[in-house]
């Protein structure tokens, strides 16, 4: 009887080999699109709604700052809501250029 541990060896190291490359692929892709996704490719324009920028405030918990129309919304986003914490509203001629906020309209109350 011959031996069989040579070629299911060899068979084995192919398949894990295999496996390790795709398994490296998948995720070197999953970072691409990660990278790509907030790239200004993918952002839409003229759109009413805008993203003018966010910050992390702890995991899987960030501030929005956020146009829509002639309104500013500031946002408050974990995994299982959103919450306006302010809102603005901006005349057409005061807007500032996307993703500048330093000249921050003065707040108007809610309702």
């Amino acid at each position: 009887m011959g031996s069989m541990n040579g070629p299911s060896l060899l068979h084995l190291l192919q398949f894990l080999g295999s496996f390790a490359l795709v398994v490296a692929l998948l995720l070197a892709l999953a970072w691409g699109l990660k990278k790509l996704q907030g790239s200004a490719y993918f952002q839409r324009r003229g759109g009413r709604i805008e993203l003018l920028e966010t910050m992390p405030m702890a995991p899987r918990m960030k501030l929005a700052l956020v146009r829509a129309g002639p309104r500013e919304f500031l946002l408050g986003i974990t995994p299982g809501r959103i919450s306006r914490i302010g809102q603005w509203n901006i005349e057409p001629d005061d807007a500032p250029p996307a993703g500048d906020t330093t000249a921050a309209p003065a707040p108007v109350a809610d309702r």
